[in-house]
């Protein structure tokens, strides 16, 4: 990654979703690695679990990694989610990795 990406992400706050796809955790663990703070959201609390422990198995000193259920066809669950990152001040990067199939 070059250095004017790395000191964008460096103490960012990042949100994270759909985590099975390899692309959202993938992402995740490159956040994290350049100091971003990661909300990591998924429809699947296991899922969550699953990937928070991938990224505390590959990154030893990790920054701000949480995990929040979401499910984007609900507007309540997003609601949510927004109230929640607004104890972290907000949110600099969204990497959207989610879809609605109908």
């Amino acid at each position: 990654m070059n250095i004017a990406v790395m000191s964008f992400i460096a103490n960012r706050a990042a949100v994270d979703g759909l985590l099975r796809s390899g692309i959202g955790l993938e992402t995740t663990i490159l956040f994290a690695r350049e100091g971003a703070a990661v909300l990591m959201a998924d429809i699947s609390e296991p899922a969550l679990d699953k990937a928070l422990s991938k990224v505390h198995s590959i990154l030893s000193n990790t920054p701000r990694v949480e995990t929040i259920k979401c499910d984007v066809s609900k507007e309540s669950d997003i609601e949510a989610m927004v109230k929640y990152l607004d104890d972290w001040g907000g949110v600099d990067i969204m990497f959207n990795n989610a879809g609605i199939m109908q």
